[in-house]
């Protein structure tokens, strides 16, 4: 999937679907998202996605570093 603007809103609105399926909460109960997430114990998606991406980058930063010197 691509992580664009559209994907965010798209994985955001679905996990909200899920913490509220998990707290057994509906949307007629209009709990913010926050406080799904702190009853879930869940991280936000789109902080998880932009975690994930940095870590890959240091990653990839680190191997071009290594290259020359394991040759």
């Amino acid at each position: 999937m691509e992580y664009n603007h559209k994907g965010e809103k798209r994985l955001a609105s679905t996990r909200r679907a899920m913490g509220r399926a998990m707290c057994g909460v509906t949307l007629m109960h209009r709990n913010p998202a926050r406080e799904i997430r702190w009853r879930t114990g869940v991280k936000d998606v789109i902080e998880n996605i932009y975690d994930s991406k940095k870590r890959w980058t240091g990653n990839v930063a680190r191997l071009n570093d290594n290259l020359g010197r394991s040759v």
